[in-house]
């Protein structure tokens, strides 16, 4: 029954091929055991790796020392490492748990096989799935473990642990118990010892249906990801609610926010109602929802400072979003071309050589910049006053002016919340324009450098 279950695993979720060398994560404890033994059965090339976490003196050192019989016996290459988790959670501020985890994966990735085999099974991930519902979860919690990340495989995800255990004893492979299962300090061990029996007298097929769940909740899950990707430069009020959600949290993520559950209500609040003002969801980062497009921009004491979460590229042909944060660096604009946005102390460059006409058109007083900065392309009735000038100039009669007609739709524009402050190859806007008092320069640059009049 595991051996099928295995194979079932591993071809729906394509974990390896044939010419895979799989390393097993060994802890010497019946689920590690059993997939180790198992695929070696299935005639698959595999090694293992113990991570000792010295956290548990003599019977860490007993279930490495297992764990190194056992490949002894099955002639299967082992390898040892050592971590102090104690002293990583410590310099981190992390809980031991969370830091043996850390350690343990960093192990992986470093054991340089095709594949890392872990032992998580249909039990392990039920009681994933009820711990994430305890603590307050989404679509991904409730997943559960996926069967595969990367070049992560469990292929036992679909075995129970008493299939496990039955396989073990068939086989009268011995393993080792880890002493800290048996107590209920941790939650995930009251959910197994407590919840997990109380479950199975209310339906006995509750693991399977978990693992049904699990699949069903993957699936939606990643085309909710495909999607939001599709539509994270849209006017969210015009999607739907669970999507526009998941746009929220992925812009949140990218941009290193550290959100909750209130912050994303706040977000989405905003874009229905397409609200100007700013909201504060955490220390100096603010978001904003122009038209139905989320902005989130940093505050630094009282010093604004221009934010993207990440490069914008849009391919020619595309239609450009209006409203993408522009940041200071490199922006990616229409596929081939970058936008760089410096922030530069103006006393250092006024003696710089031309750099009146620098000024003019390629850099402005980052102070008198209203709100936050935005990237995009023309749109029809753009108009603004350049520099020198007492009347408003079209943008649409510049372009046709002096560029091609292929070339208009991809020049870039500079807005704030009060309109248009620079056009790429036209210059600055007037009221933007460096004077005496101007302490912060705006440098722009476009690479490659378009330079029309």
């Amino acid at each position: 029954m595991l051996i099928d279950k295995m194979n079932t695993a591993a071809e729906k979720y394509n974990m390896f091929k044939e010419q895979d060398s799989v390393c097993v994560a060994l802890s010497g404890g019946a689920d590690s055991v059993a997939a180790l033994i198992a695929l070696a059965e299935l005639g698959v090339k595999v090694n293992a790796l113990h991570v000792n976490h010295g956290l548990r003196g003599e019977e860490s050192e007993r279930d490495e020392q297992f764990c190194r019989e056992l490949c002894r016996k099955l002639n299967i290459p082992f390898t040892v490492k050592s971590v102090n988790v104690s002293e990583y959670a410590k310099q981190n501020k992390l809980g031991i748990e969370e830091a043996a985890r850390i350690l343990r994966y960093k192990a992986f990735e470093e054991a340089g096989a095709d594949k890392i085999c872990t032992a998580h099974t249909a039990n392990d991930n039920a009681e994933t799935v009820i711990f994430n519902l305890c603590r307050g979860t989404g679509m991904k919690g409730l997943a559960g473990i996926p069967p595969k990340r990367g070049n992560i495989i469990r292929p036992l995800i679909l075995c129970s642990r008493e299939e496990v255990e039955e396989y073990l004893e068939q086989k009268g492979q011995s393993y080792v118990n880890d002493s800290t299962n048996l107590t209920e300090a941790y939650a995930r061990n009251k959910i197994r010892r407590s919840v997990m029996p109380v479950l199975k007298e209310i339906n006995s097929g509750f693991l399977n249906n978990i693992s049904k769940l699990s699949e069903i909740l993957e699936t939606e899950d990643d085309y909710l990801e495909i999607m939001a990707e599709k539509y994270s430069e849209s006017d969210l009020s015009k999607i739907n609610p669970a999507l526009r959600r998941r746009v929220i949290i992925n812009k949140f993520k990218k941009s290193g926010v550290k959100f909750n559950f209130e912050a994303v209500r706040a977000a989405e609040r905003l874009i229905v109602s397409k609200g100007r003002e700013r909201v504060n969801i955490q220390k100096n980062t603010y978001i904003n929802a122009i038209g139905g497009f989320l902005n989130i921009s940093h505050d630094i004491g009282s010093k604004r400072v221009l934010f993207a979460p990440v490069a914008v590229h849009i391919a020619k042909g595309e239609a450009f979003n209006p409203n993408t944060a522009a940041s200071e660096g490199k922006n990616l604009f229409l596929g081939d071309k970058i936008v760089i946005i410096k922030l530069k102390n103006y006393k250092n460059i006024r003696q710089t050589q031309n750099i009146h006409e620098n000024l003019t058109n390629n850099a402005l007083d980052y102070d008198k910049i209203q709100g936050d900065v935005f990237l995009r392309n023309r749109r029809d009735g753009d108009k603004y006053t350049r520099v020198g000038r007492d009347f408003n100039s079209s943008i649409k009669k510049l372009l046709n002016k002096s560029v091609p007609r292929d070339e208009r739709d991809f020049y870039a524009i500079l807005c704030d919340e009060a309109g248009i402050i620079w056009v790429e190859g036209f210059g600055i806007a007037d009221r933007v324009r460096a004077d005496a008092g101007t302490k912060t320069i705006m440098d722009i640059e476009v690479s490659p450098q378009i330079c029309r009049k």
